[in-house]
């Protein structure tokens, strides 16, 4: 049974947003707490369907961890991992079945791996090519497609010189974790920076890195064998997940919201820059340092937004928040031209082809090519005119960009499954609903 909802047009919003715990940091800090030898205490994990999945398929394992009354969550880790006795099921989160591809491929034992109905059509052969080669024996559907056979190796072989074809922070964190299980020095190199969590935390668990910008690229060189021991890791907010009230202050006339500790590290704030380049009245506060990551209180005022051109090499730090991007740009004077987007992964160019249709039927004017959107702003004045019902499959991120879309248009838009926001963004309708949102069971 599907529930639709619907978004309907607003005015200002206020308040304060909390934003729960970065999700792409939770997942890692789980996966190397199962690792580390003792205790590893995690304040602000986040309740996503992906941290819950990735707990699910831990215990499956053999990991000991639980969350306590106050919210805290303890791994043991340093503990052997035996054979499950069930399909592991990755229901929610490519990000996590990465990494627990990654894992298992240094665990001397045979698992199978099935995901949700997100995940059954996403190739997962750029991790599985790596992987494989370290010594893990992945078998797949054709095209890298789940369900997957895999038997881990232990000791891995480590990677001498690994080139990475497409800039994906899942992936690297999957191959950075297999790596503290090989013996010798990998070296993992991406065409451009994506989001640095995994190696921030890497260094915050006592584990020595080499980062280097070389002409081909960032190489980083991790060495296993070595132990290392848990720590005490608080997670700040999601931005990705900030994304949406930000840009919903900043399109909605007379609106003030405050995002206080929020997640600011550099390479994940793609979006940040892109908007402040529109015009977008962004202060950043109080700015200190949490496990080796940035942190900051944002404050953001609406604002009258202007195209512009997003160069491709600032892509691997914001593909999560294209579709916000897209809202923004659908609002703004002018065109946004974002290029270089034949890099990316298949999902997420479909995930902005649909982006681009549901625009043209709320009357905004946008078009891909192979490697370039545009989105045509508005002429000064003008209100897109909504009154659309959404598909949006099972994209959380594809469902919450509309109905922000909505509050901006004359007549409601409804998106027609709330299942996939739920699962991974649980509070998306009641902060949005507390600044002044209008979004409601359809």
């Amino acid at each position: 049974m599907t529930h639709s909802m619907r978004s309907q047009p607003t005015g200002a919003i206020f308040g304060i947003a909390r934003m729960p715990g970065d999700a792409a940091m939770s997942v890692r800090t789980l996966f190397l707490g199962v690792l580390a030898e003792g205790e590893t205490i995690i304040s602000g994990l986040a309740e996503t369907g992906q941290v819950g999945g990735s707990i699910h398929v831990l215990r499956q394992l053999g990991a000991e961890l639980w969350g306590d009354d106050s919210g805290t969550w303890h791994v043991m880790g340093g503990r052997a991992f035996h054979e499950p006795e069930r399909v592991l099921d990755c229901v929610a989160g490519g990000g996590g079945l990465r990494l627990l591809l990654g894992l298992l491929a240094g665990c001397p034992f045979s698992s199978f791996v099935q995901g949700g109905s997100s995940l059954q059509g996403r190739s997962m052969a750029a991790v599985i090519g790596p992987l494989s080669a370290m010594g893990a024996n992945i078998h797949s559907r054709s095209g890298g497609r789940l369900p997957l056979f895999v038997a881990g190796a232990s000791p891995l072989m480590p990677l001498p010189a690994f080139s990475a074809s497409i800039a994906s922070a899942n992936v690297k964190a999957a191959v950075l974790l297999a790596a503290l299980r090989a013996s010798g020095t990998t070296t993992y190199i991406e065409p451009f920076p994506t989001p640095d969590h995994m190696e921030n935390l890497l260094q915050h668990f006592g584990i020595p890195l080499s980062i280097r910008q070389q002409a081909c690229g960032v190489e980083i060189r991790v060495s296993g064998g070595a132990p290392f021991f848990g720590q005490q890791v608080e997670i700040p907010g999601d931005p990705g997940f900030a994304a949406f009230p930000m840009v919903a202050a900043l399109i909605q006339p007379d609106s003030e919201v405050s995002l206080p500790g929020l997640l600011v590290n550099p390479c994940r704030m793609g979006l940040f820059e892109t908007l402040v380049e529109m015009g977008a009245d962004i202060r950043m506060d109080n700015q200190r340092h949490m496990n080796g990551e940035a942190v900051a209180d944002l404050m953001v005022r609406s604002s009258s937004l202007r195209g512009v051109s997003v160069p491709p090499e600032r892509l691997g730090r914001m593909v999560d928040d294209l579709p916000a991007l897209c809202i923004a740009a659908a609002l703004a004077d002018g065109e946004t031209v974002v290029s270089g987007i034949g890099s990316l992964s298949t999902f997420d160019v479909r995930r902005l082809e649909e982006l681009v249709r549901v625009l043209g039927t709320c009357g905004v004017s946008a078009d891909m090519s192979h490697d370039q959107m545009v989105v045509r702003g508005p002429v000064r004045g003008y209100v897109p005119r909504g009154g659309v019902r959404v598909p949006v499959g099972d994209d959380a991120r594809l469902a919450m960009a509309v109905l922000v879309l909505g509050m901006a248009c004359e007549d409601t838009v409804v998106v027609d499954e709330i299942a996939p926001i739920i699962r991974v963004f649980p509070g998306f309708f009641s902060i949005m609903n507390g600044l002044g949102a209008s979004i409601h069971e359809h």
